[in-house]
Order: C-alpha cells, then sequence, then structure tokens
C-alpha cells in the first residue's frame, strides 16, 4: 500500500515538474522579465 502511494506521488509529480519545464519551453523570457516557479517537496511530510 505504501508503495502504491509512493509511486503515485512520484510519477504525479514527475509530471508536475515536465509539464511546468515544456510551459516554460514554448515561452519566450525577455532578460528584463523575472520569471520564478518554486515547488517544494518535503519527504514524509
Amino acid at each position: 500500500r505504501d508503495a502504491l502511494a509512493k509511486g503515485i506521488y512520484e510519477r504525479t509529480f514527475s509530471d508536475l515538474v515536465n509539464r511546468i519545464n515544456k510551459q516554460l519551453d514554448q515561452t519566450v523570457i525577455r532578460i528584463d522579465d523575472s520569471h520564478l516557479i518554486g515547488v517544494l517537496d518535503i519527504y514524509g511530510f
């Protein structure tokens, strides 16, 4: 049961990071613009 939950969480987190990276790749960012996306993953919380 714990392994299943851990696997689902890992896949969901990976998918989130991949989607963010894909979106950022499609966006033209000018040097004077400041873009930051923070994701905090706290193990066991």
